[in-house]
């Protein structure tokens, strides 16, 4: 408001605008309860899922990539320079969650029966937890906003350990 004085130089009345931001509020209120939703969703997957921004930011973490991996969510979201690699692979270096931004062939083939379905890029690769090495199946894609932009990219991780010993087993 602005402020309006009298000839005495004393403020007499105040004038002012006053708007209605209820529904802008509401608008608000529905989209963290809808980011609250997804991540909730997200959180409850079975396979591991992480997700990054366009800078490799990590913004979600899920639980079971928690157990997977040993990292606390609250360790890592937030982080960035690979944060999510050295999780997974013991070193900070791109791995299929940034090959969807733009594939890296050299690093492509340090994992096995890659193939690209639209734009996602699935393979499998032998990850070194603290606890023992473990094969995954791995699958990143990534992220649009309503407009289509890339907003960043989600990568999901399933354990095959117990597949991969049986099919060595049977070799």
């Amino acid at each position: 408001g602005v402020a309006v004085n009298g000839d005495d130089g004393e403020p007499r009345r105040l004038v002012g605008s006053v708007f209605d931001i209820t529904d802008r509020k509401r608008a608000e209120q529905a989209i963290r309860e809808q980011k609250a939703h997804l991540l909730t969703i997200l959180d409850n997957l079975p396979d591991a899922a992480f997700v990054i921004d366009t800078a490799g930011v990590i913004t979600a973490w899920n639980r079971a990539a928690e157990e997977l991996t040993g990292a606390k969510a609250a360790d890592v979201i937030g982080q960035g320079n690979f944060e999510h690699a050295l999780a997974f692979y013991g070193q900070r270096r791109p791995i299929m969650i940034d090959l969807v931004f733009q594939p890296d062939h050299e690093i492509l083939a340090s994992y096995q029966n890659v193939r690209r379905v639209g734009s996602s890029l699935r393979a499998e690769a032998q990850i070194f937890t603290g606890e023992q090495d473990r094969w995954v199946e791995t699958s990143a894609d990534l992220l649009r906003d309503p407009a289509g932009q890339v907003i960043g990219a989600i990568e999901t991780v399933r354990d095959i350990s117990d597949r991969k010993r049986i099919e060595h087993e049977l070799a």
